[in-house]
């Protein structure tokens, strides 16, 4: 169990890994990373070796996933109580602004929480992100599929549409089968018909802040052509497209995808 947040009706469960030597940057850069629907904060773990020895990161597990279970009568799915959440835990952990995070519909919360309160963000970045969750055509029949074979069946059902076969080992599989196949089914539907009512494209542009966005070639959820569209419409972003990666690309590629993060902030340190 890591540290908990009591944040309005939600109960945050986090980590804070803080071990950047005090000489290698001046002021320390907090990351805070939001993950995508049936995960939880360990997923990131491949990402770390990159960026700790130069920021503070903070995972956790989002509500209604993980150790932030949904509980009590009065649940709140929206997006706009996720971008809450980021500030809350911000808040707590002292970090006025940080760099954000997010993949799936954790990169959407971010896009929202970058047009919600730019003022806390240092830089953004979104991985396999939709910024129009209508695009996201399959919640019916993954509602059907539920009721029908359990989360478990729903969870090995996702892994050829995140995974190449051979893509991950297999440890790395069957903790990640597991993961998602812990999930409430309950989280994974309000989650996700949150996501489709959810449509930036015509916000996005007013998002000045630097953003990177990190995609696979052939995720099955988000389009390569979609990305592009929201990198076309982003003043200030850079897009890096991984081949041979479907949409689990932040757990399959996170050594790479670390490298990538750390490579931008330094431009982004040099730059300010």
């Amino acid at each position: 169990m890591g540290q908990v947040l009591e944040t309005e009706n939600r109960r945050i469960v986090y980590d804070v890994i803080d071990i950047a030597a005090p000489w290698r940057t001046r002021p320390q850069r907090t990351i805070l990373f939001h993950h995508g629907v049936a995960m939880d904060r360990q997923m990131w773990r491949d990402w770390l070796p990159s960026l700790v020895n130069t920021h503070r990161v903070v995972l956790f597990d989002m509500y209604g996933c993980g150790e932030s279970a949904a509980d009590g009568p009065d649940k709140d799915w929206s997006p706009e109580a996720r971008v809450r959440d980021i500030l809350a835990l911000a808040d707590a952990v002292g970090a006025e602004r940080f760099h954000l995070v997010g993949e799936s519909y954790g990169g959407t919360v971010a896009l929202l929480a970058g047009l919600t309160a730019p003022e806390r963000l240092l830089t953004l970045t979104a991985v396999t992100t939709a910024h129009v969750g209508s695009s996201i055509a399959s919640v019916d029949w993954w509602e059907r599929q539920i009721d029908e074979v359990g989360m478990a069946g729903w969870a090995a059902e996702m892994m050829p549409h995140r995974f190449r076969p051979g893509g991950i080992t297999a440890p790395m599989a069957e903790w990640y089968l597991n993961r998602q196949a812990t999930t409430t089914g309950e989280s994974v539907i309000r989650i996700l018909r949150e996501l489709q009512n959810l449509d930036l494209k015509e916000k996005v542009a007013e998002l000045d802040l630097p953003v990177l966005l990190l995609h696979g070639d052939s995720s099955p959820f988000v389009s390569a052509s979609l990305v592009a569209d929201l990198h076309g419409r982003l003043p200030n972003a850079r897009l890096q497209i991984f081949p041979h990666a479907r949409h689990g690309l932040p757990f399959s590629h996170g050594h790479a995808c670390g490298e990538a993060l750390a490579a931008f902030l330094a431009d982004w340190e040099a730059e300010g």
